[in-house]
């Protein structure tokens, strides 16, 4: 399990990281140091859990869906699973 939930939050780092840097462009100099500081508390998020369940509730309450991924998207969680590796 282990290694899932670590593929998963390196998926999810990656995504947000995707994400937020494709977003930069339209930012002031002050917009852009908070954009970033939500960048980075995002991916203490990330890190911050210990099980992959935890993490795929989470993904299903909307808790990622600032980088893409909505619950109310029938495929998000098939989306989310093939994208790690698992479907």
């Amino acid at each position: 399990m282990k290694n899932l939930l670590a593929n998963a939050k390196q998926h999810l780092i990656e995504v947000a990281i995707e994400v937020y840097l494709d977003r930069r462009g339209d930012l002031g100099t002050e917009e852009y140091r908070e954009h970033f500081g939500n960048l980075g508390a995002l991916i203490a998020v990330i890190d911050s859990f210990h099980s992959f369940s935890k993490l795929v509730q989470a993904l299903g309450n909307g808790y990622f869906e600032v980088v893409g991924y909505f619950p109310s998207d029938e495929d998000m969680l098939e989306s989310f699973l093939e994208n790690i590796g698992l479907a």
